[in-house]
């Protein structure tokens, strides 16, 4: 019976002596790279097929396993900071691979060199021991620590989703291991070609998430949907197909005279046998034909990322929409009501900027009388709706929302010069009886047209008019 990877995975940091035959680096990249996601994948799987109690218990069976191993589990940064203040070594290369900022040095005669291929006895020799046996517990740590937490957040994830026991039907499989389902494998891919390995994968991943997630929101409470669309959006940017580099499809574009607009369909007779090609670049059985497996298999990488960033952006486009429709609530409520009234304060403020499009009769008309009309029609049907005890309260906070807006502390009387002037009557403002008046309360674009002295005597009278009507 083969092991599975978990078990392989419990070997290399059960381990007593891993240095006896590979060096810190070549231990990592078997844990990290090698190992943990096939991990990672193997219990996901599992997962999907056990119910949520069962699934609570496997996963701390497998916490359980790995505390039972034999590496160092303090091995935290205090193990490496002193090598890596003492080589100028930035930590982040080491856990990302990027070996070549790595000092020369350092990596070919410290990190990354078997101390057993070295002059025995030497001084250099137990360096790189000592060095490589610190590097190799701390990283070896890191990676169970990822491990942990990855088992330990679905622990809680299933927790969280059950009451009593019972499960409330929630369901986060298809979106946690999103990544996985959707990723691409170079050897799978071999045997099914572009098409039939996306249709296996990133379709079916994105079709079988988007039915939990409409699943999902049925049993969600409102009070959850907010952080149930977040973390769905969250969790999809995190794909490595959202950093392909669009310009690679440029090269299919010149040379296949490609449209993009209309992927996954390929007009192209040449472009289309390199996608549909299967077969192993690497198999000998291939002979002289070697070369177009190559290619086929560059091809159909690119064209899977691509194509792969495409669906992804066009679902969280999806998601967000669904956001919208979920969390657009018609509220009958005194929120909505004073939302508005500070809508129509905020216009009332801002005359100034407005003055610019509208003259005094069209701003009096189409903007303060239809805002007026509008918080009256609201307020009186939410009159309707609330119990008589909370209409006081709910009319003292409309009030205050409108007071707010500060355009009662201009003074009415800052017009009666003018009433004077042109004799006319306030109380049946806004009607001007006088052509002179009615002309400079009419008049738009004056800053435009008219010499400074002229237009701000226009302005100011335009401006007093319409601070005495509110």
């Amino acid at each position: 019976m083969s092991r599975t990877y978990f078990e392989i995975f419990c070997e290399i940091i059960d381990d007593g002596d891993p240095l006896s035959t590979q060096t810190a680096m070549s231990f990592y990249h078997k844990l990290k790279i090698e190992c943990l996601p096939e991990v990672k994948s193997q219990i996901s799987k599992k997962l999907i097929d056990i119910d949520t109690k069962s699934r609570i218990e496997y996963l701390e069976y497998i916490l359980l396993e790995i505390d039972k191993q034999n590496y160092v589990k303090n091995a935290g940064l205090w193990f490496i900071s002193k090598h890596l203040e003492e080589y100028n070594v930035k930590l982040k290369d080491i856990l990302n691979f990027n070996l070549n900022n790595l000092p020369h040095k350092f990596r070919f005669q410290v990190l990354d060199i078997h101390y057993k291929d070295m002059k025995p006895y030497s001084k250099e020799k137990d360096t790189a021991f000592l060095v490589q046996t610190d590097f190799m517990n701390y990283l070896c740590k890191v990676t169970v620590d990822e491990l942990i937490e990855f088992c330990s957040n679905k622990i809680e994830s299933y927790k969280e989703n059950t009451i009593d026991g019972k499960s409330t039907g929630i369901k986060n499989e298809l979106l946690e291991n999103f990544h996985t389902y959707s990723g691409l494998d170079n050897s799978e891919m071999h045997e099914l070609a572009y098409h039939r390995y996306k249709q296996q994968n990133l379709d079916k991943a994105i079709l079988l998430l988007d039915k939990e997630i409409k699943n999902n929101l049925l049993l969600l409470e409102n009070s959850k949907l907010k952080i149930y669309f977040d973390q769905i959006i969250e969790m999809l940017k995190k794909s490595q197909f959202l950093n392909f580099d669009n310009s690679k499809m440029n090269m299919y574009v010149n040379q296949y005279n490609l449209d993009l607009s209309i992927l996954p369909k390929v007009k192209n007779s040449e472009l289309n046998k390199l996608l549909h090609l299967t077969g192993d670049p690497y198999n000998p059985l291939n002979g002289k034909d070697y070369k177009i497996y190559f290619e086929a298999e560059r091809v159909q990488t690119d064209f899977y990322c691509f194509t792969a960033k495409l669906e992804i952006n066009k679902y969280i486009d999806k998601v967000k929409k669904l956001e919208t429709k979920y969390l657009k609530v018609d509220k009958p409520s005194e929120e909505k009501k004073h939302s508005y009234v500070k809508l129509y304060a905020y216009k009332l403020s801002k005359y100034d900027n407005l003055a610019i499009e509208h003259n005094y009769f069209t701003y009096y008309n189409d903007i303060l009388l239809s805002y007026i009309s509008n918080v009256k029609e609201e307020v009186e049907e939410m009159i309707l709706k609330l119990s008589p005890i909370k209409i006081p309260l709910f009319l003292k906070r409309t009030i205050e929302e409108i007071e707010n807006s500060g355009f009662q502390n201009s003074s009415a009387t800052g017009i009666d010069k003018y009433l004077k002037k042109y004799n006319i009557d306030a109380n049946k403002l806004p009607e001007i009886n006088n052509l002179k008046l009615e002309k400079i309360l009419s008049t738009k674009d004056y800053y435009k047209t008219l010499p400074y002295e002229e237009f701000s005597e226009i302005e100011f009278i335009q401006e007093q008019f319409y601070w005495s009507q509110k």
